[in-house]
Parts: structure tokens; sequence; C-alpha cells
């Protein structure tokens, strides 16, 4: 099994106060340990290094990529990736459904059979598991 790590999921993780921590530490830890591939974007990756940073300072992004980015396969943004994010945000009128969760969809629609570890909501209804 694989799965997308959205922002929010990494962010619960790094951050005890976070209502979703417990959840997604536990859901993170156990694939970790099974062995399953994460996986995720770029602009996921510049997403929640920005939030780390504007919120805990400098020390929690040196953790997050200290100890969290090198667990992860990162999907670089090309063209070809935009033009999927472009084509997926296209459809949606929702302003909470940024061009970073199309990167999320994007990925894991790259990757038939994986699903998706986040807090968010916007990220259900594409045809993958959305978990916890």
């Amino acid at each position: 099994m694989s799965s997308c790590v959205d922002t929010s999921a990494f962010y619960a993780y790094l951050v005890p106060r976070d209502r979703g921590h417990r959840a997604i530490r536990k859901e993170l830890e156990g694939r970790a340990r099974r062995g399953e591939t994460l996986f995720s974007s770029s602009f996921v990756l510049c997403e929640t290094l920005g939030l780390l940073q504007a919120r805990h300072g400098s020390a929690s992004v040196t953790t997050f990529l200290g100890s969290v980015f090198p667990m992860v396969e990162w999907r670089w943004v090309d063209e070809a990736l935009f033009e999927r994010i472009r084509q997926i945000l296209g459809g949606r009128s929702s302003r909470a459904f940024t061009s970073v969760d199309a990167s999320c969809v994007a990925c894991v629609l790259e990757r038939p059979g994986s699903d998706c570890i986040a807090l968010d909501d916007d990220l259900k209804g594409f045809g993958f598991e959305v978990r916890p």
C-alpha cells in the first residue's frame, strides 16, 4: 500500500497540540513500521515548511527536514503534473480547495490503489480513501 500525505497530516504529526495528532501519528508510524510507501508533492512540501516556519519557527522546519522529509518519496511538480493540477482545479468551485490539495489528488491518481492521509475533507470524493 502507498499513501499520499497531505500538509494537514504532516502538521498534525509534528504538532502535539493539533486535534489530529494522535490519529495521524498512529497512522503514519504504523505505515512506516510495515514498510509502506509514503509520498507527497513538492507543493505539499512548500506549504508544510511555510506553515511550520510561520507558526513554530525554524526549529520545527529543521525537525521536519531531518526526520520526516527522508521517509517520503517526493513528487516534484513539473509541467505535466501542473497541467493535471490545473485541470483538477478547473472542476472545483470551492475556495477552500487549493492547488496544494489538487497536487495531492493528482499524485494519488498517478498511483492507482493509493490512498491519502489527511485531515482535510476537501480531498474526499475523488475515488480514493482518505484516512485516518
